[in-house]
């Protein structure tokens, strides 16, 4: 399941969003200790997930979900928060991404064609070696 964007207007705990995003409380807070996540924080330290800070969850929960390696989504979102205009770069990134999935998806569906092409010759009685 992909998710992109959500509508939030109430602040969140990091448990509430580790919840609702099923991403991991300790991966969130990776993520607020490198500043690729910046959140305010509450009278006692905690942080506190805004609207804006949920959309990011949100967008980087949506790249994990396609495969999106780690490492490659640090990168990703360290050019998002860049004070420098890097979309030129973020969208190298995403497309180096794209073209993998492309590959795998052409993979799957080589996988695909060989295991029709035993069913089709299993029903015509035809041994495959």
């Amino acid at each position: 399941m992909l998710v992109f964007f959500c509508e939030v207007m109430v602040q969140m705990t990091r448990t509430e969003v580790s919840r609702d995003f099923c991403v991991s409380e300790s991966l969130l807070s990776s993520y607020e200790a490198s500043g690729l996540i910046q959140c305010p924080h509450d009278a006692d330290g905690k942080p506190i997930y805004q609207e804006q800070e949920v959309q990011l969850v949100g967008l980087m929960k949506s790249l994990l979900d396609t495969g999106m390696e780690q490492g490659t989504l640090r990168q990703y979102l360290s050019l998002r928060n860049a004070d420098s205009d890097t979309r030129p770069e973020q969208i190298r990134l995403l497309r180096r991404h794209r073209a993998k999935l492309l590959d795998d998806l052409h993979g799957c569906q080589a996988a695909l064609d060989h295991v029709d092409y035993i069913i089709y010759a299993t029903e015509k009685g035809r041994n495959i070696e």
